[in-house]
């Protein structure tokens, strides 16, 4: 049972960030002694998302996102505004801080950063690099991944044809690794178990007859 909520851990936190277009989950809290200052900002952070920043989807599941921005608005007399910006990734890394005078200007400038981030190719490798050891570490289980060239693969202790496809039932995941550049995914516990994913072709690669094996040795 631990190595298979292991496995769920694993398709859960490497995959929030992988598929075309990034989810974004919004939050806000309001300070302040006017009227606006009680109102949920959130609806106005979405209304200036799908008019400014049509590349990002916003979604209202909190388990089934690539980015969350905060919103701390203060709003104090007539004239006093002051609307300050949190983005982290879906690890919980902080990109960014910003103060921006309006929503509308720092959905703006969110959307750049958001949108740069999740074209980074060399990012992406390193978040999914992160995100699959983080998640091995805390199932306690033994393993790691490594990306050579266009190639990942994953090493685990628990490798199974089972625990594979849960992993590649995660279309998330397969988009995640196509934007990192990855054309094959590999699983393994390095002994008897080993598993082929063709991403670019989108296709599990079946594994050799074991007649095939034998007559190559």
């Amino acid at each position: 049972m631990k190595a298979l909520i292991a496995v769920w851990v694993l398709v859960v936190a490497i995959t929030a960030l992988g598929q075309d277009v990034p989810k974004v989950f919004l939050t806000s809290t309001s300070a302040g002694n006017t009227w606006g200052a009680v109102r949920d900002q959130s609806q106005e952070m979405a209304k200036d998302f799908a008019k400014d920043c049509p590349d990002v989807q916003v979604t209202t599941n909190q388990q089934d996102f690539d980015y969350r921005v905060g919103l701390n608005h203060i709003e104090v007399g007539l004239f006093v505004r002051d609307n300050q910006f949190a983005v982290t990734d879906m690890f919980g890394n902080m990109l960014s801080t910003k103060e921006k005078g309006s929503i509308k200007n720092g959905i703006k400038g969110v959307c750049a950063l958001i949108l740069a981030d999740w074209s980074n190719q060399a990012g992406t490798r390193q978040k999914l690099i992160n995100g699959i050891n983080a998640s091995f570490q805390k199932g306690g289980v033994m393993g790691y991944a490594e990306i050579s060239g266009d190639k990942m693969t994953v090493h685990s202790e628990r490798a199974s044809a089972m625990r594979f496809h849960m992993i590649m039932a995660s279309r998330r995941e397969i988009s995640m690794a196509r934007r990192a550049g990855i054309t094959m995914y590999i699983y393994t516990n390095d002994a008897d178990q080993s598993f082929q994913y063709d991403v670019k072709a989108d296709k599990v690669l079946s594994p050799p007859a074991p007649q095939a094996v034998e007559a190559s040795k």
